[in-house]
């Protein structure tokens, strides 16, 4: 079960990422397919609340029935420019209040806004070091 996190005002950031094995010097099975992996985090609360799923395609209505699960009304939504992301708030106006996009091809940080992704993506790269020492996701 999930337990819905975020509200009114509380920022969680969303993305997706790889996981796969690749083993060292072209030794050993290779991996067997992708494994996607969509994330919700939320800093706001200590410790961090987040949600982590394996989705079989990264398409939008695949990506929107988790943040409509793992969300509460209201929650600020920062995400980067993937195209499932596009028009939160159009699409889910009674979870997502407001959406801030950051264009990581232009910059990390979005100057003017301040909006980032840097904490989920931070995250990922724990999660990762976890997955090399166990050999894969499996």
């Amino acid at each position: 079960p999930v337990i819905p996190f975020g509200g009114p005002g509380i920022v969680c950031q969303i993305d997706e990422s790889r996981f796969n094995h690749k083993p060292k010097y072209n030794r050993g099975r290779p991996p067997m397919r992708e494994n996607w992996v969509f994330g919700v985090l939320s800093t706001a609360y200590s410790p961090s609340r987040g949600y982590f799923q394996l989705v079989p395609r990264r398409d939008a209505e695949t990506l929107l029935t988790i943040i409509q699960r793992a969300l509460l009304p209201g929650s600020t939504v920062h995400s980067d420019d993937w195209a499932a992301y596009r028009r939160l708030q159009a699409r889910l106006p009674n979870i997502v209040a407001n959406q801030g996009v950051v264009v990581h091809r232009y910059n990390f940080v979005d100057p003017i806004t301040g909006v980032h992704t840097q904490n989920i993506e931070s995250l990922w790269s724990r999660l990762k070091s976890t997955v090399k020492e166990r050999r894969g996701i499996r």
